[in-house]
């Protein structure tokens, strides 16, 4: 291989990633472009529903550190 042939090699690489990270960079910007309507909604439809949604994680939360205590016992 030579060195030019190397150098387009190593540039098409370059770029390949380049718009990998671009897309990636993307596609979570238009994930939390969509959670803020759906946030808002939530906050509309069920007023109130933010409490009893981090009590929910809390308990849930709780389980699953119960659930890894549990499993460290076994050991």
């Amino acid at each position: 291989m030579s060195a030019l042939q190397a150098a387009a090699l190593t540039g098409d690489v370059v770029v390949r990633l380049g718009v990998a990270v671009l897309l990636l960079v993307l596609l979570v910007w238009l994930l939390l472009l969509a959670i803020r309507p759906a946030r808002a909604a939530v906050a509309f439809i069920a007023p109130g529903a933010g409490p009893r949604l981090r009590a929910l994680a809390a308990a849930t939360r709780a389980r699953h550190e119960a659930g890894c205590a549990r499993l460290a016992a076994l050991d």
